[in-house]
């Protein structure tokens, strides 16, 4: 990664995965990393 960080390009698959704790239950921000990781990676959480 250059100069320590990544570039992630946005989707709809990206964005759902970070306004879904938005409109749903609440999620600590390492749930919603974690599911942005996830979403980006192709690894579903389980």
């Amino acid at each position: 990664m250059p100069e320590g960080r990544a570039l992630i390009l946005e989707t709809t698959q990206i964005r759902a995965a970070i306004q879904r704790p938005l409109v749903r239950d609440p999620q600590a921000g390492e749930q919603i990393i974690a599911n942005l990781v996830a979403t980006v990676s192709g690894t579903p959480l389980t």
